[in-house]
């Protein structure tokens, strides 16, 4: 019932409706959760990307509660009522995983949802390699894959990142 919600029960069963046995453990009773969206949308094959996942329901859940990335399965933190994290798995290939959250035996998935994993970010060369303090300079920085992406970005030591102008997958600027 709706007042059991986030309790543990005790089950027990009967042959013939006296003699009662009791299970070893008790049963958690919860909500069915909602999935609605993610963020972001994809990440690197080395794994650890904080993935965040709006939904609702999981403020009556206990641990263990995790996400899926297609068949890899990773802890995740429960945040609030309607926000949980969790990090992404390393993966060996590039490609789009189901994501789904999993707790206790069910599965419950996000519509249409799926991860991007994408090859690891490699810079091979820098043009040019040393800037004057005083005028603005252009740096093309070559490698890749970049993702032609409003997130895409530079930083300089720990000045705050600037947007960087995507050229092709190869280059930006």
């Amino acid at each position: 019932t709706e007042t059991n919600i986030g309790s543990y029960i005790n089950l027990s069963i009967s042959n013939n409706g006296k003699d009662f046995v009791s299970a070893p453990a008790p049963v958690l009773i919860y909500d069915d959760l909602r999935t609605e969206a993610f963020l972001p949308l994809s990440g690197s094959t080395k794994g650890v990307t904080l993935v965040v996942v709006r939904g609702g329901d999981f403020a009556n859940l206990s641990s263990p509660i995790r996400c899926a990335f297609g068949d890899y399965e990773v802890e995740a933190s429960i945040d609030s009522a309607n926000l949980l994290f969790c990090r992404t798995p390393s993966v060996s290939v590039a490609g789009n995983m189901s994501l789904s959250i999993v707790y206790g035996s069910d599965r419950y998935s996000i519509p249409n949802a799926f991860f991007q994993y994408k090859d690891d970010l490699k810079i091979i060369k820098l043009s040019p390699t040393s800037l004057s303090a005083n005028i603005n300079t252009t740096i093309t920085v070559s490698g890749g894959p970049f993702w032609s992406s409003s997130l895409l970005c530079c930083r300089l030591g720990d000045l705050a990142p600037y947007p960087a102008a995507h050229v092709d997958s190869e280059r930006v600027q």
